[in-house]
C-alpha cells in the first residue's frame, strides 16, 4: 500500500537496456532456498557488497557488465528476505500520519536540536544521534505500530530510533541496503533547508531499470522494505540542511 502526495512525486531515471534474463537470478533464489539462515545472510551480504563496489556514488554502473551484475544483485536483494508485501521500490507508505500534528512535529524538531544534535557523532556523511525522548516513544506507540502494519503486516518495533543530520556541502549516504534492525525503515523529514536544495532520498527499483528521486517534505514519512532496496541520500548542495528521524521495525514471526 503506497499513498503518495501528489505535490512530491518522485523523479526517475531510466537506465537503458534490457532486464536481466539470463537465469542467473533465478539459480541464486534456488540456491537460497537450500541455505540455512546463516548462510543465505552470508549471501544477501555478498550482494550488498556487489552494489556497493560497483554503484557507490548512486549511479548505475556504464560498464555493461558491471551493470548486468548490479541487475542481478539488486533483484536478489528484492526476492531474497521473503517480504510478501515488497513493492517494485520498496516503499510501501508514504504521507503525513494524522498523529503527526504541527504540535508534535515542532516539538520533534526541538529534540533534535536542542537534546541530541550535541551529542551527535559523525558517521559516514552524516551527523547521528542515537535515541531521544519523544523518538523512541513515537518508534514504540500504537499509533505507529498500526499504520506500519496496514502497509507491511504484523511487525515487531526494534526500539531503535535515530535522528540524522546532514549539515555540510557534499554531506550524504552512499548506496547502500539496511540491515536487518532496519528491515522495516520508517523515515520522518524534519528539515529541509537551502536556497539550493537538491538532496534527495534515492532508490533503485528492484529490477534495476530505474532509479527514484524522492523529496520529502517536513513531516513527511515514508516507510519501505530497507533491508531489500538499494538507497541512499544524494549530496547536499552549499548552504542545504537536512534533518531525518528514522525508526527501525522486523515483521513479526520472521526468521532473517
Amino acid at each position: 500500500m503506497i499513498t503518495q502526495n501528489e505535490a512530491s512525486l518522485p523523479q526517475a531515471s531510466a537506465r537503458p537496456g534490457a532486464p536481466v534474463q539470463d537465469g542467473t537470478v533465478d539459480m541464486l533464489l534456488t540456491f537460497a532456498d537450500s541455505l540455512s539462515t546463516e548462510e543465505r545472510t552470508a549471501l544477501r551480504s555478498l550482494m550488498c557488497v556487489i552494489t556497493q563496489q560497483v554503484c557507490p556514488a548512486g549511479e548505475f554502473p556504464s560498464d555493461p557488465v558491471q551493470l548486468a551484475r548490479f541487475r542481478q544483485a539488486l533483484m536478489v536483494l528484492g526476492t531474497i528476505q521473503r517480504h510478501p508485501r515488497m513493492t517494485s521500490n520498496g516503499v510501501i507508505y508514504r504521507g503525513r500520519p494524522a498523529f503527526l500534528t504541527d504540535d508534535f512535529l515542532t516539538a520533534l524538531q526541538r529534540e533534535a536540536n536542542e537534546e541530541v544534535r550535541p551529542r551527535a557523532i559523525w558517521q559516514r556523511g552524516h551527523m547521528l544521534g542515537v535515541s531521544g525522548t519523544l523518538a523512541d516513544k513515537l518508534a514504540m506507540s500504537p499509533e505507529m505500530q498500526t499504520l506500519i502494519e496496514q502497509a507491511s503486516g504484523p511487525i515487531n518495533a526494534t526500539g531503535v530510533a535515530s535522528y540524522l543530520f546532514y549539515e555540510v556541502e557534499g554531506a550524504g549516504v552512499s548506496a547502500h541496503v539496511d540491515t536487518e534492525v532496519f528491515s522495516i525503515n520508517v523515515s520522518i523529514m524534519l528539515r529541509h533547508e537551502g536556497i539550493h536544495r537538491r538532496s534527495r532520498l534515492f532508490i533503485f527499483n528492484m529490477d534495476g531499470m530505474q532509479r527514484e528521486d524522492i523529496e520529502l517534505v517536513p513531516g513527511e514519512m515514508i516507510v519501505t522494505f530497507g533491508d531489500s532496496i538499494v538507497h541512499g541520500r544524494s549530496p547536499l548542495a552549499a548552504g542545504e540542511l537536512v534533518n531525518i528521524v528514522t525508526f527501525g521495525y522486523q515483521p513479526a514471526n520472521w526468521v532473517a
